[in-house]
């Protein structure tokens, strides 16, 4: 089973209930998923973007509303394009969301990414051509 760890209890339950079905639905694909961030401060926000790790400082995260998803042992020591990533993706956008909609950092608002990343996956390629937080969701609700 998934941690319930400090992070994943730190942000609000309608996202906690998400997060925790994607992260069983990677685990039954044979991932360790866990949540490596969730809740924020200001200035643990401030930290993110003048590192490059998050580009605005109106983060969900500062809210309780985003969560970081890592696989327990690879943590973020694998490259943007990951079958981790892709798999997270996949079954992220599959959760049936009630209370709002999801936001993927992977593809941000961009759905036409989604082939050009799987392109890159198939490829070989670690990179992509934009900012993909790829450990990143983000709910907004209705």
């Amino acid at each position: 089973m998934p941690i319930q760890n400090q992070a994943f209890l730190s942000v609000k339950p309608e996202l906690q209930k998400l997060a925790w079905e994607i992260m069983i639905k990677l685990e039954e694909k044979g991932w360790k998923p866990e949540v490596a961030q969730g809740l924020r401060t200001a200035s643990q926000e401030a930290a993110h973007v003048a590192n490059g790790t998050s580009q605005t400082l109106q983060s969900y995260h500062c809210l309780g509303l985003a969560v970081d998803i890592v696989d327990e042992k690879l943590q973020w020591n694998i490259p943007v394009v990951h079958k981790f990533w892709w798999d997270y993706y996949q079954i992220a956008s599959s959760v049936l969301v009630s209370s709002g909609h999801l936001r993927y950092g992977i593809i941000w608002d961009h759905p036409e990414r989604i082939a050009a990343y799987k392109k890159a996956l198939d490829a070989g390629e670690h990179t992509v051509p934009w900012f993909a937080d790829v450990a990143h969701i983000e709910l907004h609700l209705s």
